[in-house]
């Protein structure tokens, strides 16, 4: 017999995402989607709903969102078990002393525990961070009871030599566990073996940025005796998505705007309409557009876009601004004459004549 359970972690509750002009709805959704997580567990009828770790993005959530999530455990018919990790650490004074959790809730403080669900068959396992760091090798202080399904519950990297938890695979192996929640890592992993045991990160549940793309959300399934049946489930409310775009057919700006919008269609339909683009646009072109009001464009029709400028004006159109006879006209001179001696100047003709058009919000990445 089985016990059906649900594995979340890093859900960061109170982060913004890095995106400081949309922080406040993004925060406000993050919220909510952990919020659906729990509604999920309780609709499959999970026996455990496990969090490894960060479901808060600090240690100052405030009392409305901590009686959100309490009212919200309270709801569900199954266990609850959360293992703080490096940015919810458990620590004195921290807000996991004072927070009123219902009673089929438990938080895992620092030493490793395993508590035995008779009723169910299965012995919980964890121990959680009580600093930023952790040094030691929590898994190897876990004791598996042959009689039971052992899982564990655990916020760390498998490696050797981490201050975050460290986990390595010949510690996996030699666990006894049958399924080991892991969190930290924001990209989920496959469901994987070692010897008996199997484990995975299930990634966050909402992308905290551009460097956090695919799809996001949890792990469901049964986990028994030597056997692990789990699904990776999607959740996000927005996904990140980075595309690139080549304008090199466009004749004027609102033909920029067109081929974005076009290729978004294409690939995401109307779904991808709610979600957060980085739009590098490529190829050869002569028109001249400010990335900024170009971006403020497209939200009329897209949640979020930021522009990546990387067009390249064609060498004829180079030759016809360099007779101007203006600032822009001796920029483009200058910079041919650059050419002529064997630099490269793409870049700087980019930058510069963006600069031209008012467009100030370049990076270098």
């Amino acid at each position: 017999m089985g016990v059906r359970i649900l594995h979340c972690a890093d859900v960061h509750i109170g982060a913004s995402a890095g995106i400081k002009r949309i922080s406040t709805r993004r925060k406000a959704e993050v919220l909510q989607t952990f919020l659906r997580i729990v509604s999920y567990a309780e609709e499959n009828q999970a026996d455990l709903l496990l969090i490894a770790g960060d479901l808060f993005d600090s240690h100052k959530p405030s009392k409305d969102i901590l009686e959100q999530i309490s009212s919200a455990f309270s709801e569900f018919s199954g266990k609850v078990f959360i293992t703080p990790g490096n940015h919810d650490y458990y620590g004195e004074n921290t807000f996991w002393e004072s927070w009123e959790l219902p009673e089929n809730v438990m938080v895992f403080k620092n030493e490793a525990e395993g508590l035995e669900l008779s009723e169910l068959g299965v012995k919980i396992h964890g121990g959680g961070f009580s600093d930023v760091y952790r040094n030691d090798h929590i898994l190897k202080q876990m004791r598996a009871d042959e009689s039971m399904i052992n899982i564990a519950v655990i916020h760390g990297d498998i490696s050797s030599d981490t201050p975050y938890g460290p986990v390595t695979v010949e510690e996996i192996q030699n666990s006894n566990m049958d399924y080991i929640a892991l969190g930290h890592i924001h990209k989920r992993s496959d469901i994987i073996k070692e010897g008996k045991t199997s484990y995975a990160y299930s990634g966050c549940p909402e992308g905290q940025g551009f460097d956090e793309l695919y799809e996001k959300g949890f792990y469901f399934g049964t986990v028994e005796k030597g056997k692990v049946e789990m699904s990776f489930i999607p959740i996000c409310r927005r996904r990140f998505v980075e595309e690139e775009v080549d304008v090199s057919t466009a004749l004027k700006k609102s033909d920029i705007k067109n081929i974005i919008l076009h290729k978004i269609d294409e690939k995401y339909g109307d779904e991808g309409k709610d979600w957060l683009y980085k739009i590098v646009l490529t190829g050869e072109s002569a028109v001249s557009f400010s990335a900024t009001e170009l971006g403020a464009e497209l939200e009329s029709e897209l949640y979020f876009v930021k522009i990546k400028n990387k067009v390249k004006t064609p060498l004829k159109d180079l030759t016809l601004i360099a007779e101007e006879n203006s600032v822009r006209g001796i920029f483009v001179r200058k910079m041919l004459e650059r050419a002529e001696r064997g630099e490269n100047i793409e870049n700087a003709v980019r930058i510069g004549l963006a600069a031209f058009s008012e467009e100030v919000d370049f990076d270098e990445d």
